[in-house]
């Protein structure tokens, strides 16, 4: 009960930050389209993502994610984003199934350095358990930095809590880093590495289309 009350504090001052983060953002009223960099905050891209995901406990003990991606760039320091996700675990007759469609709004502040972050994201998620077929809202926020390594190359260490209420289980905290390199001015990939709350691992590389 005390770490339930103390997580949800967190999540109530994260959502806070956020809001008063892209309530800045958006009143500087800027244009959008940042430079060429080896960030991907400020950048108007499509994307997709494969994700390799090692449960520690129970079974299925693996599960492949597959993603889609698309960020806008609404002005200086704000970005919306949309992303679809299909994941798929089966092993020894066990199969688990889901979907998840959400919608981002990123907020960050371009300090030199790097760019210190917020985002909230809100969707659904249709998962199929064996045959229970369940379906939950879902909510999520990630915060972080993502600091440049020379001129194509950004690393992005990040915290984020994830939940789908209506789903048992549905539900932890992630810690990873996510490094990202442009290829060539229309192009970009990455790499994340993360594990949960549970010390499940996962490991994503995906492709990125700038526009």
């Amino acid at each position: 009960m005390i770490t339930q009350k103390i997580n949800l504090k967190i999540l109530v001052l994260a959502a806070a930050a956020s809001l008063g983060l892209v309530a800045s953002a958006a009143a500087q009223s800027m244009p959008a389209a940042a430079s060429a960099g080896g960030g991907l905050l400020g950048q108007n891209y499509v994307g997709t993502e494969f994700t390799y995901v090692h449960y520690d406990n129970g079974v299925p003990k693996l599960a492949r994610d597959y993603g889609l991606s698309f960020n806008q760039s609404l002005t200086t320091g704000l970005d919306l984003g949309v992303s679809y996700d299909y994941l798929r675990a089966t092993e020894a007759g066990v199969s688990f199934r889901s979907n998840t469609a959400s919608l981002d709004l990123t907020g960050y502040l371009d300090q030199g350095w790097g760019k210190p972050f917020l985002a909230a994201s809100g969707g659904w998620t249709w998962a199929n358990n064996g045959s229970v077929k369940q379906h939950s809202y879902a909510y999520a926020f990630t915060t972080g930095v993502e600091l440049p390594v020379g001129t194509s190359v950004s690393v992005a260490p990040f915290v984020s809590y994830s939940a789908a209420p209506k789903i048992a289980g549905v539900h932890d905290w992630n810690y990873g880093v996510k490094a990202n390199y442009r290829v060539a001015k229309e192009w970009s990939t990455s790499f994340t590495i993360s594990i949960d709350d549970e010390k499940d691992m996962s490991y994503a590389i995906g492709v990125n289309y700038h526009f």
